[in-house]
């Protein structure tokens, strides 16, 4: 591969890692930032390739488990609330768990998971 830099590519801080893509990304990020504010004077890493980020596609629900969450749902009303946020709203489990009330105003029915 032109342009590949050993002291970057075969240093241990980046050849083994199980995320490499995510580093590399992360140092030229870093090192393009220094450049732009001329406290470098070139970008080790320009020209090298970390590999591809990882996508994580979630996988379908099957027909039934649909059906046991739809009947679920019928019956607990937090749990309701519960699909209509994460399979309506796509919001993230995390974001759900640590949900208080104070970020949910119910006359103008809107949320504000980041905060109240």
């Amino acid at each position: 591969m032109s342009g590949e830099r050993p002291d970057i590519t075969q240093s241990s801080s980046v050849a083994d890692r199980p995320y490499r893509a995510y580093d590399a990304s992360a140092l030229r990020s870093l090192f393009g930032t220094l450049k732009a504010e001329r406290l470098v004077f070139a970008n080790p890493m320009r020209g090298i390739k970390g590999g591809k980020l990882a996508i994580k596609i979630p996988a379908s629900l099957t027909a039934d488990e649909v059906k046991s969450v739809a009947l679920a749902a019928l019956q607990d009303p937090a749990f309701r609330v519960v699909v209509a946020l994460s399979g309506i709203h796509a919001l993230p489990a995390r974001h759900i768990r640590a949900m208080q009330l104070e970020q949910v105003d119910l006359p103008g029915r809107r949320l504000d998971p980041g905060g109240a």
